[in-house]
This record gives structure tokens, sequence and C-alpha cells, in this order.
């Protein structure tokens, strides 16, 4: 969900929570459901993150059930974001969850979340039980490349170069395409 102040989550809803809501709101809806709330990629300063829009200490203030430590599509400088996120995250005592951020095959499963189970509801309970753990390993420069020349054909040049020149980082240009 894209909300006013960056992306969440809202995982086993029924109902599709509307974007540009305070953080708060959809996460009060979210729940509402018996949904739970994870803040992706929190600290990546390419993507429309939520630390980087609040900060940590707002983020603390947020009731979320978790929050992505490990994002397999951070680009290279940029990685530190993820120790940022797992500091926030054990500080807060939520689950620590890995994803892929995968917008091309060659990046599905590089990033992932174990649990016991295999179940929706084993996955659903291990989050809230914050019985999870976070792994997986960076895409490569070129995996990198591959998705940017993977968004050209789709989006075309053109849209592409207009992403780009509007300030669109890398990892936000691929979502563009996705």
């Amino acid at each position: 969900v894209s909300t006013a102040r960056g992306h969440l989550l809202a995982l086993f809803i029924d109902r599709p929570i509307p974007a540009g809501l305070s953080p708060e709101e959809t996460i009060r809806l979210t729940h509402a459901q018996g949904g739970l709330v994870i803040a992706p990629h929190p600290f990546d300063a390419s993507v429309d993150s939520l630390g980087c829009q609040i900060g940590q200490q707002a983020m603390r203030a947020l009731p979320l059930d978790g929050i992505e430590v490990f994002n397999a599509g951070i680009f290279g400088p940029w990685r530190a974001a993820n120790a940022t996120a797992q500091r926030l995250a054990v500080s807060m005592g939520v689950a620590q969850l890995g994803s892929s951020d995968a917008h091309a095959l060659c990046a599905v499963g590089s990033g992932r979340t174990l649990f016991r189970g295999a179940r929706a509801a084993d996955v659903y309970n291990a989050i809230r039980e914050r019985a999870v753990s976070a792994e997986g390993e960076y895409l490569s420069y070129r995996e990198h490349a591959r998705q940017t020349i993977d968004m050209v054909r789709r989006m075309g040049m053109r849209a592409f170069t207009q992403a780009v020149m509007q300030g669109a980082r890398p990892a936000s240009v691929r979502s563009f395409g996705a």
C-alpha cells in the first residue's frame, strides 16, 4: 500500500486498503481486518520508504507486525539500509522478514523469510509470534543491469528516460514496469 508517507505491506486482508492514507490509518484498517502490517525496504532511499520519510522515532510509535530486514534488491552502496532496518526491528521487538523485491525473473527467491510450516496460516502465525528469520543473497551488478534492460524493453526507452529525468532512482524506476 502506498501510504501518504511511504510503503507498507498489508497481508492477510480481504478488502483493499486505499492508497494515500496516513501510515497510522493504513495500519488501523489492516488490523481491523485481522491482517498484518510489514514495513518493506524501510530505509532504502531509492524508493518510497517509510523510514526515510518519517524517521526511526516515528516508526517506533507505529504498531507494525514486522519489518523487512533483508531486501535482496537494494543496490550496492544502499545495502546498509538493511542493517538499519534490522537494528530497528530488534529494538521494536517485531518480526524480521526478508524478500527478493523481485521485478525480474532472475531475482525471484534471492531473499527469503524462513518459518516452520507450508501453509498461509503458518506464515501468519509465525509473523505474529516473531518466529521468522530473514536470509538471502544480494543481486549482482549483472542482475541489476539485466533488470534495467528488461525495464527498458517493457517501458520503452522514452518512458524509462522520462522516469529517470523526473528523479526516479534505479530501484523505483523498476516498479514502473512491474
